[in-house]
């Protein structure tokens, strides 16, 4: 049983294409007797190594510019209207518009968390 063949076939759903090796079951069982385990698990680190830095290099980073665009594209960012009063008299001379972060959570972020996160 050992001396037949292992044949290992494949073919493609999209293309019309087949592959097919065939391995002699003597060498085939040979190798996976004294090889694999110092082949397999020095390159499943190694997959796992590329596969950590390939996520690290596509996966964006967190930043603060990107939240704020985040947060310009969701409209999340509201303008509020502050009345500007003359104390002494208690008359509205004018107003300032405030543009204010409402984070998804209901808080609203704050223009010094903007500026200590820099």
């Amino acid at each position: 049983m050992k001396d037949e063949p292992v044949v290992f076939s494949t073919t493609s759903s999209r293309y019309p294409l087949t592959v097919s090796m065939s391995i002699d079951g003597a060498a085939l069982s040979n190798w996976r007797r004294g090889e694999l385990p110092y082949f397999v698990i020095p390159s499943a680190l190694m997959g796992l190594a590329f596969g950590v830095l390939l996520a690290w290099l596509i996966v964006p980073k967190k930043s603060l510019l990107r939240d704020i665009d985040d947060a310009l594209a969701a409209e999340d960012i509201v303008p509020f209207v502050q009345p500007v009063v003359v104390l002494a008299t208690g008359e509205i001379v004018g107003c300032e518009v405030l543009a204010r972060w409402l984070r998804t959570d209901g808080s609203v972020m704050p223009p010094q968390a903007l500026h200590s996160s820099n």
